[in-house]
C-alpha cells in the first residue's frame, strides 16, 4: 500500500465534518470558521515510543492515549475541544496493521468527545515511532495558570501515584467535562502530567502575587492499586496522573462542594498564602523531594 492509498482508506473512514468545516481534509489544508464569541484554543502533545508507551502496548490504546493527552490540556482551559491534526514518524518494522490500529483507537476516541481528526502528514525514518497531534479547542474565557490569591483554596480531580504500574497513564479519563464546570470557578488550572508536585509549583510560579503553597497531605487522594496506597512521594512525583488542579476563591467553596454533579473524586488539597514561593506541607515543612516530577530535560 502506498502512502495516497492509506489516505485514502483512512479518510474513507472519517465521520462526516460538523458545519463549522469549510475546507474539510484532504486538500493542502483544513478550514474552519470559529463560533462567534468563543477564543480558539490551541495545544499540541506528542507520544514517543519507549517514552509514552512500551512497545508492546496496543495500538488502539497508543492512539486514544495521544488524543486524550491533548484532550486533557483543553480540560484545563476549561474549553470545548473541536478539532485536530495528526502527524506520524514511523520507522520500518511498523506495520500497516499497527498503523490502521492507531487512527482506528484515536478515531473511536475522538467520536467519544466530539473531536474531528481535519488533516495530518505521514513520514518514515530510522529510531522509535513517534506521533504529535495538534488540537483546537474553544472557551469563551479560557482559564490560565496564572489567576491563584492570597487565600485562595486548591482543588483536584481524581487520584494521584502508580500511573505507570496502575497502567493509568493508558486508560485515564480527561476532565473534559469537568474542565467545562469549572470554568465558572475556577480561577487558575493545569492538568497534572509531570507530577503534582511540580505542576502545582507552575501554578505557583505563574500567580502574578507572591505566594507559598501549603498542602494538607492527609487530603491528597493516593491512586490505590494491588491493595497498596501510592506513597506521598509517590503521589506528588510519578506523574501523568492527568488530572486537574485548580485555585478556588474561598467564598466560592462551599457552593462547588454542593453543586459537583460528578461521581470523578474532589479534593481540596491545599491553600495559598501571601509568601515567598515556597511550597509547604501542613507542618509547615519545606517540601522539596529531590525528584519533583517529570522533566525531558532532566529524565
Amino acid at each position: 500500500m502506498t502512502e495516497d492509498d492509506f489516505l485514502k482508506d483512512l479518510f474513507s473512514k472519517l465521520p462526516s465534518g460538523d458545519a463549522q468545516i469549510t475546507v474539510p481534509n484532504g486538500d493542502d489544508s483544513a478550514a474552519f470558521t470559529p463560533t462567534p464569541g468563543m477564543q480558539t484554543l490551541i495545544a499540541c502533545d506528542q507520544l514517543i515510543e519507549g517514552r509514552h508507551y512500551l512497545a508492546e502496548t496496543p495500538a488502539e490504546i497508543c492512539g486514544a492515549k495521544l488524543l486524550k493527552r491533548n484532550l486533557s490540556d483543553i480540560a484545563a482551559m476549561g474549553g470545548i475541544p473541536r478539532y485536530a491534526v495528526l502527524s506520524c514518524n514511523v520507522n520500518s518494522a511498523c506495520s500497516e496493521q499497527w498503523l490502521k490500529d492507531f487512527h482506528h483507537g484515536l478515531l473511536k476516541c475522538g467520536e467519544e468527545f466530539s473531536v474531528h481528526l481535519i488533516g495530518g502528514d505521514l513520514a518514515s525514518s530510522p529510531g522509535p515511532n513517534a506521533f504529535s497531534l495538534t488540537i483546537t479547542g474553544e472557551s469563551a474565557k479560557p482559564i490560565q495558570r496564572c489567576g491563584a490569591e492570597d487565600g485562595d483554596l486548591l482543588f483536584s480531580t481524581g487520584e494521584f501515584g502508580l500511573s505507570f504500574p496502575s497502567e493509568h497513564h493508558l486508560h485515564f479519563t480527561p476532565r473534559v467535562e469537568e474542565g467545562k464546570f469549572l470554568s465558572s470557578y475556577a480561577k487558575a488550572m493545569i492538568d497534572v502530567t509531570d507530577g503534582l508536585l511540580l505542576d502545582s509549583q507552575r501554578l505557583l510560579k505563574a500567580s502574578a502575587n507572591t505566594l507559598d503553597l501549603t498542602f494538607l497531605t492527609q487530603e491528597i487522594p493516593a491512586r490505590n492499586f494491588l491493595a497498596k496506597d501510592a506513597s506521598l512521594k509517590e503521589s506528588f512525583c510519578d506523574g501523568e496522573d492527568y488530572e486537574l488542579i485548580f485555585a478556588v476563591g474561598p467564598k466560592r467553596v462551599k457552593e462547588l462542594i454542593e453543586r459537583w454533579p460528578f461521581s470523578t473524586k474532589l479534593s481540596k488539597i491545599g491553600e495559598f498564602k501571601k509568601g515567598t514561593g515556597k511550597i509547604l506541607d501542613d507542618e509547615h515543612i519545606l517540601l522539596n523531594f529531590i525528584n519533583k516530577g517529570f522533566d525531558h530535560f532532566q529524565s
